[in-house]
């Protein structure tokens, strides 16, 4: 299986994908004419010319019932159509789109998630896949090996048995998992030894999502972090990582709160750290083939088989979710990094630090 590399130019320079090693590098333009990036005129300033990833809600079904989950549907459950999936791929492959997502509910429960993760990378577009872990042996995690990256998701002490199974059959297959890790007031207090098994587990780099309020689970607020571990989450977040020999990535949506708790600007850039990236170098297509600006947007915006330079840069929904900033943002030392604090809607933070710092 050979790496996907590739580049595309951009209003800035160009941006140069590689998926492994994985990266993804910003040049100005001098090194993109070095490079022989071809040149573009339809780019504009301050947009990316298309998404850098997209998710793809492959399914609604899932194994779990998480509390909070943001994808649960009323109806029994739905897979993406094949042919749609794939027309879809080809439409991104032509935008130059470098990684698709394969998400959901659980990926692995489609029939066609393996066949679809192929085609993706013979568009030479890299597949990534995000899984609960249930039902990974040595078969699937063979399997897996067509993804430049598995990530294993970790919702509640209750799945540790399903992630210590999944990821030593990922260990077998030659895989290095990733982890997400989402932080509620629940698995804040377990951050310790879930980092610590991820060490044990050779996992390297672990992402912290922040749990989000959606039109579906507002009714779980409770567990949104307390306003003390709102404060302490990023300091917590470091020293832990630095015990346990881990990369962090943080979520787009902890800007508000790591800001708030007077976390330097040269730790915000070093950790890259910069707000709602949705819209921009983001996207997210449905299990009905619709656009959305990010997974957890309530409102579909197109057709993702249908995207172009136009629905892309002019759609009206995109151009209102660009625009969206709540008002107090003018006031911020740091509005210069943060492209927007989370912009879902009733995702202000009512309890502990303030969206913003003057």
């Amino acid at each position: 299986m050979i790496p996907i590399t590739k580049a595309r130019r951009e209003w800035f320079g160009a941006l140069v994908f590689s998926e492994n090693p994985g990266m993804t590098v910003w040049v100005d333009h001098a090194r993109a004419d070095a490079l022989g990036i071809p040149s573009r005129r339809d780019l504009r300033p301050g947009l990316y010319g298309a998404p850098l990833d997209v998710h793809f809600a492959l399914t609604t079904r899932c194994q779990l019932h998480c509390p909070g989950c943001y994808a649960l549907l009323e109806d029994p459950g739905r897979d993406m159509d094949p042919a749609l999936a794939r027309r879809i791929i080809d439409t991104l492959a032509g935008l130059d789109v470098f990684t698709i997502s394969f998400g959901g509910g659980e990926p692995t429960l489609h029939p066609a998630l393996f066949d679809l993760a192929d085609y993706a990378r013979s568009r030479r577009i890299a597949p990534n896949l995000t899984t609960n872990g249930i039902g990974l042996d040595e078969g699937v995690a063979r399997a897996c090996r067509t993804f430049a990256a598995v990530h294993l998701s970790y919702h509640s002490p209750a799945d540790m048995p399903i992630l210590e199974i999944a990821a030593s059959a990922l260990r077998q297959a030659g895989i290095r998992p990733g982890l997400n890790l989402l932080v509620t007031r629940e698995t804040f207090a377990d951050l310790n030894s879930v980092l610590g098994w991820a060490r044990r587990a050779r996992i390297q780099r672990v992402l912290f999502q922040q749990f989000k309020i959606t039109t579906r689970n507002a009714a779980c607020r409770q567990l949104r972090l307390l306003p003390a571990q709102q404060g302490a989450l990023f300091a917590t977040i470091r020293r832990l990582s630095r015990r346990h020999g881990l990369m962090p990535l943080i979520d787009c949506s902890l800007f508000p709160l790591v800001a708030a708790a007077g976390v330097s600007r040269r730790d915000l850039e070093f950790f890259d750290i910069m707000g709602c990236q949705g819209g921009n170098a983001f996207a997210s297509v449905d299990v009905d083939g619709m656009l959305r600006p990010c997974s957890f947007w309530p409102e579909p915006l197109a057709p993702a088989a249908g995207l172009d330079a136009a629905t892309w840069y002019d759609h009206p929904g995109f151009t209102a979710f660009r625009a969206s900033r709540p008002a107090q943002c003018s006031g911020c030392a740091l509005v210069d990094l943060c492209s927007s604090p989370c912009r879902l809607p009733g995702f202000e933070l009512t309890e502990g630090p303030a969206c913003f710092r003057a």
